[in-house]
């Protein structure tokens, strides 16, 4: 008897391939879902980049127009008399323009120079304890006075030392 012909080997055989066919069916329908998901991703991103044009040129008109109407506001003013008014404020134009310009190595050498603080330690300051040379006894029980009451001038009270 021919193994091939079998039909015990044969449905057996069917059946993985079923099994196959299914799990293919699956892949592609996960990978087509994928494919449009990143189909409206691409949409939306398309959109959202033609909303920034027309914002960008939106604005643009927008700025070219408030740069007109303050030129013109300002010949008025110039034209009015107030031709120190025109001048400052031409000047500070100017100003704000070149500060914008400058680079950062040209801003640091414009600057003023500060004087130099002392480094701050995040740490709070230390005291050092100088040794202890004389006894000061302190004591709950009955205490000799006369060794209370030094007043030795030759070693005095020990200061703290600040690091």
């Amino acid at each position: 008897m021919n193994t091939r012909d079998d039909p015990k080997e044969l449905i057996g055989e069917v059946q993985i391939l079923r099994i196959r066919v299914a799990t293919a069916e699956s892949e592609v329908k996960v990978l087509r879902d994928q494919a449009l998901q990143a189909k409206r991703r691409r949409k939306e991103a398309k959109r959202m980049a033609q909303r920034a044009k027309k914002q960008y040129k939106r604005f643009k008109t927008e700025l070219t127009e408030l740069q007109q109407t303050l030129a013109n506001a300002e010949t008025k003013l110039f034209q009015a008399g107030g031709r120190a008014l025109a001048r400052k404020a031409a000047k500070a134009r100017l100003v704000a323009k070149r500060g914008n310009r400058l680079s950062n190595e040209s801003m640091t050498v414009a600057r003023k120079p500060r004087p130099a603080l002392p480094p701050k330690s995040r740490e709070p300051g230390r005291t050092k304890m100088p040794p202890i040379t004389g006894a000061n006894v302190v004591s709950d029980g009955p205490a000799d006075v006369a060794a209370l009451n030094h007043t030795d001038t030759s070693n005095p009270l020990p200061q703290f030392v600040t690091l």
